[in-house]
Order: structure tokens, then C-alpha cells, then sequence
């Protein structure tokens, strides 16, 4: 009930900056003194942002409503994930930089912006202009650091950029006075013209029932990013308009990491090979979100460096569970293996075996009871689905591994 009043009081909020951007973009569309100028450019993209805030939370409203709380209760068994984008760039034509440097690009002024989307979340870049300098590499860059919360692990966020072309000789005009405050544009026409400038045009708006106008921002092009794609560093633009100054694809940097956090200690008793000999020792295990830490004993957690590690992410054990008797006849046993790249000095040995592409370790682990067991087990396979959802260099198990 919480997130659908919050829910409900952006929408209320948007659609204010809707009705008052829609105001003042109607004056500036039916005065000379306004027209196309840097004051509409900014009730453009007022507009543009509300439009889309106020539209995202009404869908996922909707989308509540249609699937009730089974999507609640989905979302609870999930890890959710946070997604981070930085270091973003538009690089424009050759062609157009050329014309920069000679001074002949033309009577238009070019308008830029990204919007980073998902769900009720709607993000935008600060706006950048072909007035602007472009910098040496030939490239708009933004300083912005976008971040996307509660994510699931199949999201699909949209990056999407926007664009809008006006005359110069608008833009650059000297004397025009505009304000922006509280997301909203004020602007100070000639009175001889004030009586018949807020008038607007009754036509239906995205912008909701109380919304007259609809931004002239249009969608250049854009590009999904999964789960699956993040470590790309160059993406291709959908649909780049052939005469638009930009060279159709966007660079980034796309980080994502779970918000998953999980810690497990106590005594378990651990196989090791011993010049070839096996024996079985009780250690101190930490375990957390991504590995298996142990030391002799508990205070050495805090005070010494740990005697060993088991990292989670090379694990190729598909389930870990209680081993069969004829692997470990040792009660409440179970047992991951992890695999590395092989190197000149393996040699196959009771908890070791080399392979052509890699070298196996087994990691023998026995509970002091079998509640206990069950508990580890349930803790590890947990660490081990959210590493094999959200961490790209995690290992996933062979096809067929018993």
C-alpha cells in the first residue's frame, strides 16, 4: 500500500509540472518572441521528463494491479541487483566536426539528452547542444552517474536518446529572459502580446487529461541493456536519422552488482591432502557472499590472516548436498568442486585433478550435525544461484555433472 501512495503522489507531482511546462511551452509556441528559443527548449524537455515519470508509474500501477501480489511475492525469493552507468558519450560524424571547424554547420541548433528507464524509474542525463564545444576525441560526453535500483535478475533497462532541432538565430538571440524553478519554467513576455499568449491548442496529450502539448523532443534511437550485455563498451543506436549530426552509437561504461548479503559462520570439519595423506581437520569457516574463509580458530578471524579460501565464483558443483557413502563414508559430509586454469605444476592427488582445459579441486566438508549440514548447504547453493544470476565471471556447472 506504501509504494502504490508513493506511486500515486509522483504522478500528481508530474502531472503539475505537465500542466505548468504545457503553459508555458504554449506561449512560447504562439510568440515570435519566444519561438524556438532557449526558454522553449527547456519547456520542451520539462515536459518530455514528466510525460515519461508520470507514464512509468501509472504502468507499473497497472501492472500491479493485473498481477495483484504474486509479483510481490516473486520479488521476495529474488536477489535484487543495482545497475550503474557512467562515462557516457555520443560520438558525431567526421562530417559534421569538419564543418564545426570551418564554421559552416548550418542555420540549426542540435538538442541532446538520454533517458535511462525501468519500471517506475526514469533518469535523465543533463541536455548538451551542437553550441556546445565538442570535445577533442569528437564526442558529447556526460558527466552524469546513473544508478538503477531493484533490479531483477532478467531487467531490461532502456537507454533511450532524445533529440530536437531549432534555428540558431533563436537560440542565440541576446535579451530573452527564462527561469527555472522547482522543475518548472517562468518566463517574462511583452505585454502587448500576454492576453492572448496563454491560449492553447484543446488537443489530447500523453501528458494526461489536464495536458494540452506534447514535447517536440523525439526519440533518435536506443539500445536495451540485460543482464547479459553489460560488459559491452559499445553500443549501436536503433534508427539514427540519416541528417542528425550524431554517428548512430553511444560508449559507456555498465556496471551492475547484487544487492544480495548473506554471512554464515561455524566449525566445520575439513579434508585435506597431507604429502599424499588424508586427514581431517576442524576449522573456523566464514562464509559470505562470494567465499568460503577458515581459520583454526574464531579469534584468528579478527587478528590473523586466514589459513585458506574457497572462492564461490570458480564452484562448478551444480547442488551441493550430502555426498553418497561410497565418495565419504563420514556423516553430514557434503562436498564443492572448483576449477581453475591449469598450470605447469598440478599434479592429481586426493583432493586434486588435472584435466586438458582445467584442473578440478574437491572440498570435503563435514557438519557436526545434520541440521547443520542442511543449513550449510541451503547457505551455499543460495551464494551460488546469486553468483551464477549476477556475476559475470562466476562459473556455471558442466552439462551433465554428477
Amino acid at each position: 500500500m506504501r509504494y502504490l501512495q508513493e506511486l500515486q503522489e509522483e504522478i500528481h507531482r508530474q502531472q503539475a509540472v505537465i500542466s505548468q511546462a504545457s503553459q508555458a511551452l504554449s506561449l512560447c509556441r504562439s510568440t515570435a518572441e519566444f519561438h524556438g528559443s532557449t526558454e522553449q527548449v527547456e519547456g520542451e524537455r520539462l515536459l518530455l521528463i514528466a510525460t515519461y515519470k508520470r507514464q512509468a508509474c501509472l504502468n507499473v500501477i497497472q501492472r500491479l494491479k493485473t498481477e495483484g501480489g504474486m509479483a510481490d511475492t516473486v520479488r521476495s525469493q529474488m536477489s535484487p541487483g543495482t545497475l550503474s552507468i557512467s562515462n557516457i558519450s555520443l560520438p558525431v560524424k567526421q562530417a559534421f566536426l569538419r564543418q564545426t571547424n570551418h564554421g559552416t554547420t548550418g542555420d540549426y541548433v542540435h538538442f541532446f539528452l538520454l533517458m535511462v528507464r525501468h519500471g517506475s524509474q526514469v533518469i535523465t542525463t543533463q541536455m548538451v547542444s551542437t553550441q556546445d564545444a565538442i570535445a577533442s576525441d569528437g564526442a558529447f560526453h556526460y558527466t552524469n552517474m546513473i544508478t538503477i535500483h531493484d533490479l531483477a535478475p532478467d531487467f531490461t533497462v532502456l537507454v533511450e536518446v532524445y533529440g530536437l532541432q531549432t534555428f540558431r538565430h533563436r537560440v542565440d538571440k541576446p535579451g530573452r529572459k527564462g527561469l527555472k524553478e522547482k522543475g518548472t519554467l517562468r518566463l517574462t513576455p511583452r505585454k502587448k502580446s500576454s492576453r492572448t499568449d496563454m491560449r492553447m491548442v484543446a488537443t489530447q496529450s500523453p501528458g494526461g487529461p489536464n495536458a494540452v502539448l506534447t514535447s517536440s523532443f523525439g526519440l533518435i534511437g536506443y539500445q536495451q541493456i540485460t543482464n547479459r550485455n553489460t560488459a559491452k563498451k559499445a553500443w549501436q543506436l536503433d534508427k539514427v536519422p540519416h541528417e542528425s549530426p550524431l554517428e548512430g552509437t553511444i560508449d559507456m561504461r555498465v556496471q551492475c552488482h547484487t544487492d544480495f548479503s548473506l554471512e554464515e559462520k561455524g566449525f566445520l570439519t575439513m579434508f585435506e591432502d597431507i604429502s599424499g595423506f588424508g586427514a581431517w581437520h576442524r576449522r573456523w569457516f566464514v562464509l559470505n557472499t562470494s567465499h568460503l574463509t577458515y581459520w583454526k580458530y574464531p579469534d584468528d578471524e579478527k587478528r590473523k590472516e586466514p589459513m585458506g579460501e574457497v572462492d564461490l565464483r570458480q564452484c562448478i558443483t551444480d547442488t551441493i548436498g550430502l555426498v553418497p557413502r561410497d565418495v565419504c563414508a563420514r556423516p553430514n559430509t557434503f562436498m564443492l568442486v572448483t576449477a581453475r586454469q591449469p598450470s605447469n605444476g598440478d599434479r592429481s592427488s586426493l583432493i586434486m585433478e588435472s584435466y586438458n582445459t582445467y584442473t578440478a579441486t574437491r572440498h570435503l566438508l563435514s557438519a557436526d550435525t545434520k541440521e547443520e549440514r542442511i543449513l550449510w548447504c541451503q547457505r551455499l547453493n543460495l551464494v551460488l544461484s546469486n553468483l551464477r544470476v549476477w556475476d559475470p565471471e562466476a562459473l556455471k556447472p558442466p552439462v551433465n555433472t554428477q
